[in-house]
């Protein structure tokens, strides 16, 4: 499922947004699966993508896809521009 969620990509932000909430194009280079736990039904996944894409939307994508819904319980930024995570 997490295919279906690389490339060009609709998407529209949040109801609570500091930007009107119109429809925008943002593109996922990579996403890899890193982790699942099956008991939990949780999952932790990474993503290379464009700048302004909302990974919150995605997770909530990637639960409309599998029939099961999603959410986000946490976002960690290990990378942006030219600053990594240590």
């Amino acid at each position: 499922a997490l295919e279906q969620l690389t490339g060009a990509l609709f998407q529209r932000p949040p109801l609570i947004s500091a930007v009107k909430r119109q429809l925008r194009v943002r593109t996922i280079y990579e996403v890899k699966l890193l982790d699942y736990d099956k008991e939990r039904g949780m999952g932790i996944y990474w993503v290379s993508c464009e700048a302004g894409t909302y990974v919150r939307t995605m997770c909530v994508h990637l639960g409309l896809i599998l029939g099961v819904g999603g959410q986000m319980q946490e976002l960690r930024r290990v990378s942006m521009w030219i600053n990594t995570e240590r």
